[in-house]
């Protein structure tokens, strides 16, 4: 019966290549069943960092909505599948992932090497940069004016590892957050003097309260966004590149990235 179960879904994963334009065949035997068990689930579950504008945040009503959220939604409406985001707490992503919990990781997860070493990485879709954050008007304009300062960061993000790494024994104090807003809510309320985060989450937190922050000139690192997928799961990896390729052919990518940002930010396919 398990032979035949496996049968069953390798075949599902030729019959759904097949109608994919330009795809390469495919090993029906392979080890790796990720692709066949979201088709076969007619789900993909994708863990999000449920406060983390304006990539996932709360729409108001008990749900979920973002950049990232309509990009994955746009991937799981041409796959023909649901799609469900799990909220979690970014500490436990790679738990979640490893357990089997959600099938992908998104909201803001930023490619590194030392990342790729333990998960696959879908194809970049956009640049990003980890800067330095401040309150308005405050004498703080360069990095070396950060020193005896107090800086926060959110707990598993990049910024933090940027702050562990290279301002350590400059700063005074290091503060930890679970969420990127507990950071900026004790930035504006002054628990810190500054803090570090992406560009895109800070850009769209002055576009809502205006004049409040100040980012420093300094870019303390550039980035790229990827979904991430359990190592191995190669075949869903490569399922969701070319959904992505398609999306951004038909112009989908370009019209989300407009909703949100105003302009094309999308990388995928330059």
């Amino acid at each position: 019966m398990k032979i035949r179960n496996l049968v069953l879904i390798c075949l599902l994963i030729s019959l759904f290549v097949s109608c994919r334009k330009n795809k390469n065949d495919k090993d029906l035997f392979s080890d790796d069943i990720s692709l066949a068990k979201v088709l076969v689930d007619g789900k993909l579950r994708v863990g999000v960092a449920s406060n983390y504008p304006p990539l996932c945040f709360s729409d108001g009503r008990g749900g979920l909505q973002g950049f990232d959220l309509d990009i994955l939604t746009a991937v799981a409406d041409f796959m023909d599948i649901d799609i469900e985001f799990v909220g979690m707490n970014w500490t436990e992503k790679f738990n979640f992932l490893t357990a089997g919990k959600i099938d992908c990781i998104a909201s803001g997860f930023s490619a590194t090497p030392e990342r790729e070493k333990i998960v696959e990485f879908s194809m970049p879709y956009f640049k990003n940069a980890q800067v330095i954050v401040v309150r308005a008007g405050e004498n703080i304009k360069t990095l070396e004016d950060l020193k005896n300062k107090t800086v926060g960061a959110q707990k598993g993000a990049l910024g933090m590892d940027i702050l562990n790494a290279y301002l350590k024994d400059t700063v005074k104090t290091i503060k930890t957050y679970s969420t990127i807003m507990q950071a900026f809510s004790d930035l504006r309320n002054r628990g810190v003097d500054a803090c570090i985060t992406d560009f895109c989450s800070v850009a769209y937190l002055i576009n809502q309260e205006g004049n409040r922050y100040e980012i420093l000139e300094n870019c303390l690192a550039s980035d790229s966004y990827v979904f991430a997928f359990k190592k191995g799961a190669v075949s869903l990896k490569d399922e969701i590149n070319e959904v992505l390729l398609e999306l951004e052919e038909k112009g989908v990518l370009e019209k989300i990235s407009r909703k949100w940002f105003g302009s094309n930010v999308i990388i995928i396919g330059k």
